[in-house]
Order: structure tokens, then C-alpha cells, then sequence
């Protein structure tokens, strides 16, 4: 089991944007407001939900709603943007991750080993912030990363369902 390129290079963005998403969440503020980054993050959503239904190609797409119905209600219960953005993006990393490790055999495996791949990747972003002088590294953040990585993982195996249908 092997993550990509793909999944390797958007984990590496992750520990690095650390360092500088501060300050362009900060420039963001500045010109469009809380109001304009919440709306730019239900755009990112509806992106990410329209494309999980696209990559179900047969099968019914229903089986995805409450998957992506619980994201939504969760996401929308928090008031603090990042939050918002931790869980969608560790969700894409949960997908790739699972994209890249998936056995025909091995389904449970690829699974615990792309969970705990998003979880080590969280743990090291958080450390990494814990050291930024403007940035705080927290123990619940890694706990929002395991649940956008279990929302990414549960749209990826309910993809693999339809396509073994």
C-alpha cells in the first residue's frame, strides 16, 4: 500500500500551507469578509459533493446523500471558517489516499491504512504549527481531520460499492 504522487504532493501542500495560510485568511478578510470566505467555502462544497457524484458512475447515487447530507449539517454547525476548511480538505485526502491503496481483497486494510495516513499527516501539520509564532497547533484539530478523512473515505467506498455492483 503506496500513496500516489497525487496524494503525497497535496499532503506536502497541507504541512506547507501552514506557514502561509495565516496570512492569506488574513488578506481574504481584508477584502471580501467572513461572509465572503464562508460563501467561497460552500462553493468548495457543492464542488466537492457535485464531483463525488460524478465519479459514481453506476449504481444509485443515493447511497451518498447521507454521507454528504451529514458533512453539510456538521460543516454548517461551525462558526469558524478554518474548521470548515480542515474538514474538507482532509476529506479529499481521505479519497485520495483510499484511491491509492485500495485491494480487491483488501478493502479493511486500505481503509485503517488510509485513515491512519490522513491522522499522521494531521498530527504532523498540527506539530508543525504548534512551533509557527502565529499559528496554534491543537489536538482537536486533529480530530476534525479524522472526521473530513472518514467523509472522504466513506464517498470513496461508497463509489467502489456501486462500481463492484
Amino acid at each position: 500500500m503506496k500513496p500516489s504522487k497525487i496524494t503525497l504532493i497535496f499532503a506536502s501542500f497541507i504541512f506547507i500551507s501552514a506557514s502561509f495560510m495565516r496570512q492569506v485568511m488574513n488578506f481574504l478578510l481584508d477584502i471580501i469578509g467572513y461572509p465572503g470566505i464562508a460563501a467561497l467555502l460552500w462553493v468548495l462544497f457543492i464542488i466537492l459533493a457535485a464531483l463525488s457524484f460524478r465519479t459514481v458512475i453506476k449504481g444509485p447515487r443515493l447511497l451518498l446523500l447521507p454521507i454528504l447530507l451529514s458533512a453539510l449539517i456538521y460543516i454548517s454547525q461551525m462558526h469558524i471558517i478554518e474548521e470548515r476548511l480542515h474538514i474538507m480538505k482532509y476529506g479529499v485526502l481521505g479519497w485520495l489516499a483510499l484511491r491509492d491503496t485500495i485491494g480487491n481483497k483488501r478493502v479493511l486494510a486500505s481503509v485503517v491504512f488510509s485513515f491512519f495516513f490522513c491522522l499522521l499527516v494531521s498530527s504532523i501539520d498540527e506539530t508543525f504549527q504548534y512551533f509557527l509564532p502565529y499559528r496554534v497547533g491543537e489536538v482537536r484539530d486533529v480530530g476534525l481531520a479524522a472526521l473530513g478523512s472518514a467523509f472522504g473515505i466513506g464517498v470513496y467506498l461508497v463509489n467502489l460499492y456501486n462500481r463492484l455492483k
